[in-house]
């Protein structure tokens, strides 16, 4: 899948790429804390929320 917003190699959305690694290491144990509690959510709300950035 490529698009002109994402990076050849990765794959990745070009901020995604930019972003730095003790803020995706702090947003994945985030996401741990939430599943660990039963906050869970819907596949569709994040679908929704990704849309926004197109």
């Amino acid at each position: 899948m490529s698009s002109i917003n994402s990076d050849h190699v990765s794959g990745l959305a070009w901020i995604d790429e930019q972003e730095a690694k003790a803020q995706i290491l702090a947003h994945r144990q985030e996401s741990v804390r939430q599943a660990a509690v039963g906050q869970t959510f819907p596949v569709s709300e994040l679908w929704d929320y990704s849309k926004r950035f197109d």
